[in-house]
This record gives structure tokens, sequence and C-alpha cells, in this order.
């Protein structure tokens, strides 16, 4: 494989004197990834119920919960969802790395 297969041409001009210049180039690629989840249970229900929200917002119903999602306000929506939970989560995990 030569450089000039891997590397995009309107990078060529200055990349490829640079990376054969020396004879060691020594390189390591890390990624790591904390993840967080949430999970949101509930039911689908047989018709649509409310106009609020989006996607199946209106077809589905929180476990707990005696409306639809799209019947839910903001707040209440945030408080439960798996995006709401993951965000917490994620956010919790940031302040223990100082970082939030």
């Amino acid at each position: 494989m030569r450089l000039e297969d891997v590397i995009p041409p309107a990078y060529q001009s200055f990349a490829h004197p640079i990376l054969t210049a020396f004879a060691e180039r020594p390189a390591v690629f890390t990624t790591e990834a904390d993840v967080a989840d949430g999970v949101w249970r509930g039911q689908v229900l047989s018709a649509a119920q409310g106009d609020g929200g989006f996607g199946y917002d209106p077809l589905f119903q929180a476990q707990g919960e005696s409306v639809s999602v799209a019947q839910m306000d903001a707040a209440a929506k945030n408080a439960v969802s798996h995006r709401g939970q993951a965000m917490r989560a994620l956010a919790a995990k940031l302040a223990e790395l100082g970082q939030a």
C-alpha cells in the first residue's frame, strides 16, 4: 500500500513529505468510550393518542403512566425517558471524572 492510497489528495502535498522524512514512524491509536444507558419500558397503544412529541410518542405509553408520551409535558417526559436517564447517567460519570 502506498501513502497516496490512504492520504486524501487534498492533504498529499504536505503530508507525504512529512511522513516519508523519517525511517521509523511509530503510531498508537486508541479509542475509549464510556457509555450511559437508559431504558424506558411501556406498551405500544392500539391507536395514537395526543399530538405532542415526535415519532412514536402518540403510540407509546410508558410503564406507570396513564397517558401516551405525546400527552406528557416535556418536563415529565424528560424525567422518565430513556434519553433523560442516559443523559443523567452520563452527567454523573463526567462529574466523577471532574469534567462536568
